[in-house]
């Protein structure tokens, strides 16, 4: 399904309904939406790059 505007209210409900989450970023700062996800529960497959190992 195509989500054109979603607020932050509603991404923990987003993520608690994916079943994971896939964030293959090559550069990454810190890594919030991953953080966010697996606050979530949800399972999280990420590059193996930057900060995105310690974060999840």
């Amino acid at each position: 399904k195509d989500i054109d505007f979603v607020t932050a209210k509603d991404f923990p409900a987003i993520y608690k309904q994916a079943l994971c989450m896939i964030y293959p970023s090559i550069f990454e700062g810190f890594g919030i939406p991953v953080l966010e996800a697996l606050t979530a529960g949800t399972p999280v497959i990420t590059s193996n790059i930057s900060c995105l190992p310690e974060a999840g």
